[in-house]
């Protein structure tokens, strides 16, 4: 549980990895990934990961983050998009926004 909401997520044992596959909120409008999760370095946000999230405006990723599935945040009204990582910002603006017309970055 993470300030108001929760990230479900997968483990890849063998790269020591996971990835976000679900959140839930409860009315967050700002949501930061983390790091990692226990042991595990999150590096993916699985496909429609943060879909239908209809309060959330803005989402800060961390350094590691290195692929953004296919609308991660369809039917969100993000307008904020914090991360250092360019590979991400390509990533994120080529296959995680493209026809939604809520989300102006």
């Amino acid at each position: 549980f993470f300030d108001g909401y929760y990230l479900a997520y997968s483990i890849n044992n063998k790269e020591g990895t996971c990835t976000i596959t679900k959140c839930v909120s409860f009315a967050a409008k700002e949501i930061t990934v983390p790091e990692a999760i226990g042991n595990f370095r999150v590096t993916e946000i699985g496909a429609y990961a943060f879909a239908n999230q209809k309060k959330l405006t803005g989402i800060s990723l961390p350094e590691g983050i290195t692929r953004i599935g296919m609308a991660a945040f369809y039917e969100c009204c993000v307008s904020s998009f914090a991360t250092s990582s360019i590979a991400c910002r390509i990533n994120f603006v080529s296959s995680s926004l493209r026809s939604h017309p809520c989300v102006c970055l």
